[in-house]
Parts: structure tokens; C-alpha cells; sequence
């Protein structure tokens, strides 16, 4: 295995570099047109490793890449269950804790897992990096109750406690059914 020192300097030579940029470059495009997943593509670099003759420390460059997508890819790739379904997480965007989900048909985003559309593994796959699948099981098992603070204060007076409607501002409900006059 190459040290440290000898990646460093094998990549500072201008004709190896190059070769690999190229070679990623190729890759990549041919993985974008296919938008094919991180362990998809390293996949196919690991069948250039074994087609191409390179040197140990190109071989160690590159090594090191799929390593990275495998792990990006979170572990070893599972391939999904016949109808098995995920949620679409977009994971450029997180409010707290919540995780942002695509909606149905990709109509929008949510952090409600109930309001959350549900996709075939063909379908989960947008070609962004930033959109994740998550099995539905395991979104399911993962799932918590929580109280939107903005649909709490939309509800009627009437339901709340008087420390809600005093720590808010909301005035005392209207009396029901009586005559005021």
C-alpha cells in the first residue's frame, strides 16, 4: 500500500494527474447521462482497475476513489426488494432536527413523513447527489411524533388551555349558544 508521501507526490505529477482527471471526467459523464448512484460508479472504476494497466500508485489514486463513493453511498449497496418503496429526502435543506421530503409526484417538499410521496427505487433516482433514498420501512421505524408549533396556534381557542391562549395572545373563545342580548 502507498504511503501517504508517495500519493502526495504521485499526484503531483502533472501526467498522472491528468490521467486520472480524465479518466474521473469520462466516468463521470458516462455516469451522469446514466445517473447512475455512487456505488454504481464505483463500480465501473473498479472495472477500468481491472481492465487497465496502471501503476500501483494509480491503482492505490483510484482505489482510494471508490472508497469514498462506497462510503458516500453509505456502505455496501443493497439492491431494493421488489416493490419496495422510499421516501426522497433533499438533504440541501433540514429545519432542527426535521428532514425536508419530497411530496407525491415531486410537488414540493415537506417535513411531515405523512405528506411525503412514495417512490419506486427507478423513480428515487433524481441524478442529484443531494436527494437520498430512505427505505419506507426504515423512515417508518424512525419516525416521531412531534406538534407543529404553526398548526397549534391556527387551532380553535376554544380547545386550548388558558395558559396557551394567555402565553400567545389569543383572546377568550366565543361564548356558544347563548343569546347576548
Amino acid at each position: 500500500m502507498a504511503t501517504k508521501e508517495q500519493m502526495d507526490k504521485a499526484m503531483r505529477d502533472p501526467v498522472l494527474r491528468d490521467t486520472v482527471a480524465q479518466l474521473l471526467e469520462t466516468v463521470r459523464a458516462g455516469v451522469e447521462l446514466a445517473k447512475r448512484t455512487d456505488v454504481e460508479f464505483a463500480e465501473i472504476l473498479e472495472q477500468v482497475l481491472a481492465d487497465k494497466d496502471v501503476t500501483s500508485v494509480e491503482y492505490e489514486v483510484i482505489e482510494q476513489a471508490v472508497d469514498r463513493l462506497r462510503r458516500s453511498a453509505g456502505g455496501p449497496f443493497k439492491f431494493p426488494e421488489e416493490g419496495e418503496r422510499f421516501y426522497l429526502w433533499d438533504t440541501r435543506n433540514y429545519s432542527g432536527d426535521f428532514m425536508l421530503w419530497w411530496r407525491h409526484e415531486g410537488h414540493g417538499y415537506t417535513y411531515n413523513l405523512d405528506e411525503a410521496g412514495l417512490y419506486s427505487s427507478e423513480d428515487a433516482r433524481t441524478g442529484r447527489d443531494t436527494d437520498v433514498p430512505v427505505p419506507e420501512e426504515l423512515a417508518r421505524k424512525m419516525c416521531c411524533h412531534v406538534i407543529d408549533v404553526d398548526r397549534l396556534l391556527r387551532a380553535d381557542p376554544a380547545e386550548m388551555t388558558p395558559q396557551m391562549r394567555a402565553r400567545w395572545g389569543i383572546g377568550e373563545p366565543a361564548q356558544k349558544g347563548g343569546d347576548n342580548g
